[in-house]
């Protein structure tokens, strides 16, 4: 007998939102249930990978490529209490590089006025997902 083939197939489902916001949980979800789900895998910082087995993928990384995701592909935009993504996201910014793709100067902005400036992350990042079409 020879080992499984492992064949790649097509994304279904994206889930996609603000860093903070529980993408990396709820693929856990996802896979935990059925189908399986990866976390970044493929709409990661580094780019767009082969998605290989996976059936969906959750990350909010994908907001930036929503132009490139092909349209069979549903897109479920997942939100997080705002006042609990705040308090995460202003003592754990992190992935400040892929939001200046979005928003040039976010960084700068953190470093001066962090609550401020996470409120204008979270308004134009939930805008770019809404403003799509695809949700």
């Amino acid at each position: 007998m020879g080992g499984a083939i492992i064949r790649s197939m097509p994304l279904r489902l994206i889930i996609t939102g603000l860093p903070h916001s529980g993408t990396g949980y709820i693929s856990q979800v996802l896979t935990h249930v059925g189908p399986p789900c990866g976390h970044e895998e493929v709409y990661g910082i580094p780019g767009i990978r082969n998605p290989g087995i996976l059936a969906a993928e959750s990350s909010w990384v994908a907001t930036v490529h929503l132009d490139k995701i092909p349209k069979d592909v549903a897109i479920v935009h997942q939100v997080r209490e705002p006042m609990a993504w705040l308090n995460s996201y202003v003592r754990a910014p992190g992935a400040q590089s892929t939001i200046e793709l979005v928003l040039p100067g976010f960084s700068a902005g953190m470093t001066k006025q962090p609550v401020t400036t996470a409120m204008l992350l979270w308004t134009t990042w939930g805008s770019r997902i809404s403003g799509s079409g695809r949700i």
